[in-house]
This record gives C-alpha cells, structure tokens and sequence, in this order.
C-alpha cells in the first residue's frame, strides 16, 4: 500500500450487511480473542447468528473476549469458545475434527495470523510465519472444506462461505524463493530468512501471498452443486487496522505505532469488510475483495 491510499484510507467508509444476516448460522472465526477477530465475531453476533466458534490460542482469552461480546450485544449463549494452536499440526486437526461434528458449518473465517520481525521456529520446526499463516491455515481450510459442503448439501437455506482475511501487501512480496526446487525448504531457511530482513515485511508480505495461492487451489477444489460452487470461497483484505498483530514483538516499533495513529482503521471498522465477505453472493467466489470491492 503506497503511502496516499493509506493517509485516504480512513475516509472511506464500510458497510455493514443487513440486520439478521447471520440468522440460524454457525460461524466460526479464528483468532477471535482480540483485534479483527473479536470484532468480526461481535458483529456477526449482532447480525443473528445463532452459534459463533471463537478459535482461540489461549482458552482463558477466549473465555474474556465472550463475556465483552455478551455485555455488547446482549445475547447470551451463542458464543462457544474452542482451543486451537496454529503452531501445532495436531491442534489445528483436532479442532477440525470437532467443527466436524457440528450439525451445520454456515461459515468459516480464516482470520488467524501473525507478523514477525525474528527468526522463530514454531514446535513443528517451521519458521513461525510460515507455519501460522500458511502451512496450518492451509491444512485448516483444506479440513474445513468437507465440513462446509456438507452443509450446503443438508441445509437448503444455506450458502457456505470461507473467508480467507488477506492483506495488500501480498502485491509487494519479492518472493525470490519462488525459483527454488522445494520452495517450503527455502522460507524455512534461516540464512534466507535473515537475507530477506533488508526489507522487514518482506516475509509477513510472501506469507499473505501464499495464503492468496492457497485460496485460489482451494476454489479450483470446490465442487459444484446444481451449477454452483458448494461452498463460496473468497480473500478479503480489512485495509490497514489497529490490531493486535505484533503485540508480540520486543520493544515497541515506533514507526508502525505513528501510522497506526495517523491512518489505521480501528479494528471495528475493518472488521466489517470481513463481516461483508462472510455475505458475498457467488459472484465474490475465487476472488480478492479490497475496501469492499472486487480487486486484483
């Protein structure tokens, strides 16, 4: 993102879908305890769902980010919260397998992610970006998938969505990786890694990218009931938000706290574009959705 879009950003205003739009769904959100994700589950909530799954790293987060929704909204009852560790293949299989046994999946959230400016390896041995936002979300949707056709198959009044929350910096990755052999073995690599460091986003922006090629495979896999995708797959990107994303990260990283402050939408209100992809007719399948409207 160039630095005019981002100072006009905060000027262009989202929308929300109409009042019970959510009504009789389930919908589940990863990374629901703080930032976009807590929003985007507020106000799917305040739209009529009628259960919300916040995936969770840290139950105790999960359990306080469900009693701020209650007292917001006043519904009572409708949110569940669930524990999964993108570090841990196991974890994200595990959660799949309960999503599994859920009655009806009506949407899917991909929301989870970090951003990192160390070098990390996650328990599974992956550099950590790699492993959160790309290998276990990929392994997530490639799960989930199943599960939200089914429901399209047993509930008529139901279009599945998976949302995948993507990002514009996708558009800046180099990724000089992608002339490897084994391209996993490559990001892995922390001598690579640390080459990449003369531009810091540089691994945050090619993990967004692959989680963009990710969806795309995901919407060539979809198949088709009557004529139509089963489940409607799309990437939305909020625009740049006050989040929680490097809370994480030693010391405080100046630069980005003055952007922040002077042309970061607020998580509530990026949330919406999230909210507004959950929505989307079969027009938005296999497609990357920035401030609310189709992009590339």
């Amino acid at each position: 993102m160039g630095l005019l879009p981002l100072f006009i950003q905060p000027f262009r205003r989202l929308r929300l879908p109409p009042s019970e739009s959510f009504s009789s769904q389930t919908v589940l959100i990863t990374g629901a305890n703080s930032g976009l994700g807590l929003e985007t589950a507020r106000h799917v909530v305040n739209l009529g769902a009628s259960k919300v799954i916040l995936g969770v790293r840290t139950l105790a987060k999960g359990e306080a980010a469900k009693i701020d929704i209650e007292a917001t909204t006043g519904r009572i009852g409708v949110i569940e919260v669930w524990q999964v560790d993108l570090e841990r293949f196991d974890s994200v299989e595990a959660f799949v397998a309960r999503a599994a046994l859920l009655e009806r999946l009506d949407v899917a959230i991909m929301n989870a992610g970090l951003a990192s400016l160390q070098w990390n390896l996650s328990p599974e041995g992956f550099e950590r970006q790699l492993q959160v936002n790309c290998l276990s979300t990929a392994l997530m949707m490639l799960l989930l998938l199943p599960v939200l056709i089914r429901t399209r198959r047993e509930h008529s009044d139901t279009r599945p969505h998976l949302v995948v929350v993507g990002t514009d910096m996708h558009a800046e990755a180099r990724f000089e990786e992608r002339h490897c052999d084994e391209v996993i073995d490559a990001l892995n690599d922390k001598e690579r890694w640390e080459k990449s460091q003369v531009i810091p986003t540089e691994r945050y922006a090619v993990s967004k990218l692959l989680t963009h090629y990710m969806a795309y495979e995901l919407v060539r896999l979809t198949p088709k009931i009557n004529g139509e995708p089963a489940v409607i797959v799309n990437i939305v990107a909020p625009g740049f938000c006050k989040s929680e994303l490097m809370n994480h990260e030693p010391g405080r990283l100046y630069l980005l706290e003055a952007l922040q402050f002077l042309a970061a939408r607020t998580s509530e209100e990026g949330s919406k574009a999230i909210v507004d992809g959950a929505v989307r007719a079969i027009d938005s399948h296999g497609k990357y959705i920035e401030h609310q409207k189709f992009a590339t």
